[in-house]
């Protein structure tokens, strides 16, 4: 199967959280492995051709993973011109964020905070379907042995 071609004209603005749950909701759906997603967007909110996967990401992050990242934001904006992204976390189970969710979702918000990209949404796909991440999902959560446990 050929993916259909990318015309940016056609694709719609992500431009609210309605917009962006719909689209992981349509490209990635219910998990089906443990892998975190980037999709990156144009400085019009629309998605540019490329959406990247780490594969069998650790259970739990490791101190510099946030670095790491924006690292990695940083050459995408480099070479592709990009200004936001959005995350999404995919992982079999409820929908019910658990303590490593959270910690993930920490440094991915770290990472933008340390990139030139700006985070516009952070996702969950899980074995029933996806729904966003608000930072009150994660960053109230947020006790010392739930980041080094």
């Amino acid at each position: 199967m050929n993916p259909p071609p990318y015309d940016r004209e056609r694709l719609p603005p992500l431009s609210s959280p309605a917009a962006i749950e719909e689209r992981v909701r349509l490209l990635i759906g219910r998990a089906a492995r443990r892998q975190i997603w980037l999709l990156f967007l144009d400085d019009e909110h629309r998605q540019l051709p490329l959406l990247v996967p780490v594969q069998d990401p650790p259970g739990r992050p490791a101190v510099d993973d946030d670095r790491k990242f924006a690292a990695v934001l940083a050459h995408v904006e480099e070479q592709t011109g990009a200004r936001g992204f959005v995350a999404v976390l995919e992982r079999f189970g409820g929908m019910t964020l658990t303590p490593a969710d959270a910690a993930w979702a920490r440094v991915l918000t770290e990472a933008a905070s340390l990139s030139p990209l700006r985070l516009h949404g952070l996702l969950l796909s899980h074995a029933r379907g996806v729904r966003w991440m608000a930072p009150d999902d994660y960053l109230a959560s947020r006790t010392p042995s739930a980041d080094t446990a």
